[in-house]
């Protein structure tokens, strides 16, 4: 029997230029009638899953202060801590950052630099848990829109806007993949800076982004699987070609104009 069960989890990530900041709420289920102490932790850089560095790594238990993670275990590959999960539910919230930008897709020959964010909702403790409530929320910054995401998987399992992407937990959890792969152009040729990022900024920005069924309302289904950036390319050199031909089609007009204020005056002198 199964007494610890995720009863609900609400994911929000703000994808920014070559990082992410991510904040996961859980609340998890004690279904026994005593404590159960529970060491639990995060895969860290230097896992054999090849897992992003976290920064700014900060926990809050019902709604206590936050603190940060020190410990590790099993080779340093995972940032652990203890949690007394009290009979009832118990409301875990986690905030991180980590990079996007150290990401390469390889296209047979070709390998492709860009951003890349997952979030995997893999979980040996927890997979079988009955309930499937929870959303996970995206919003691009930085100037980013939805239209800079190139590949999203799970494919049509997403609504999006302007800047906001959600699905169902329900949805990307019974996916086979369990996890949620997004794609997003790079757009700075300059290296990422960590140390010049304020993650308690973005912990706290986060915090105050409360996205509810009205923004839920203003999204439509969302689908991007142009991992390649094939059809942003033509849509640029589409736009290029349209940006020459109005100025080609400016500087034959201004010509024209040119040439009859030429003729005019010449026609003047004579009559002078």
């Amino acid at each position: 029997m199964k007494m610890l069960s995720i009863f609900n989890q609400e994911i929000k990530v703000d994808l920014y230029s070559g990082y992410a900041a991510v904040s996961a709420d859980y609340w998890i289920d004690n279904s026994s009638e005593k404590n159960i102490q529970l060491a639990v932790g995060l895969p860290q850089e230097g896992n054999q899953e090849s897992f992003s560095a976290f920064y700014w790594l900060r926990i809050v238990i019902n709604h206590q202060e936050p603190f940060a993670v020190t410990d590790t275990m099993i080779g340093s590959h995972f940032k652990v801590w203890t949690v007394n999960f009290q009979p009832g539910v118990t409301e875990v919230n986690l905030f991180y950052g980590i990079r996007t930008d150290e990401a390469s897709l390889s296209t047979g020959e070709k390998s492709i630099r860009g951003n890349c964010f997952r979030y995997d909702f893999y979980n040996d403790h927890f997979r079988k848990t009955d309930s499937e409530r929870g959303e996970i929320w995206l919003r691009m910054n930085d100037g980013f829109t939805t239209r800079d995401v190139l590949g999203l998987l799970p494919d049509k399992k997403f609504l999006g806007g302007n800047s906001i992407l959600h699905a169902w937990v329900k949805d990307e959890a019974t996916d086979t993949s369990s996890q949620v792969l997004l794609w997003y152009r790079s757009i700075d040729s300059l290296p990422l800076n960590v140390s010049s990022i304020s993650w308690e900024m973005k912990y706290n920005d986060l915090k105050q982004w409360n996205p509810d069924e009205k923004i839920l309302r203003t999204l439509s289904a969302f689908s991007a699987t142009d991992f390649e950036g094939k059809m942003l390319e033509e849509e640029r050199e589409h736009a290029q070609t349209i940006i020459r031909l109005k100025w080609l089609t400016g500087l034959f007009f201004a010509s024209v104009i040119i040439a009859a204020f030429i003729w005019s005056q010449r026609r003047k002198k004579p009559a002078q």
